[in-house]
């Protein structure tokens, strides 16, 4: 951000975020977004990262107790923000972020908004 501002931030986040969410759906064959969110949680949690799929207000969530980019984590938040737009790329619908564990919620929650 320092170096190229806030138009250059953004774009490294969305290439980050396109080539995460690559990495990722290559992999997953469901078609539905709630599906594709549950196999991605599968995925995560063979890779060591501490994560559930489950039902909460009628939604479809992810619950992630573990972060791998916590070392990556500044004021902004910013690799929340490429976690969260690698997500809604991999279940093809708009996801946000109801709790943050860096924000003194138990976990971080991830809910399929609507589908695209």
């Amino acid at each position: 951000d320092a170096i190229g501002g806030e138009r250059l931030t953004k774009r490294v986040l969305r290439r980050v975020s396109r080539s995460l969410a690559d990495h990722y759906k290559q992999r997953i064959t469901a078609k539905r977004p709630e599906n594709r969110l549950k196999q991605f949680t599968e995925l995560l949690c063979s890779e060591g990262v501490l994560a559930d799929t489950g039902q909460q207000k009628g939604k479809v969530v992810l619950r992630k107790r573990s972060c791998p980019f916590i070392g990556m984590l500044d004021e902004n938040h910013m690799i929340c923000a490429v976690g969260l737009e690698m997500i809604a790329q991999i279940v093809g619908s708009r996801v946000r972020r109801t709790a943050c564990r860096y924000e003194g919620d138990p976990c971080c929650v991830f809910e399929i908004v609507d589908k695209r």
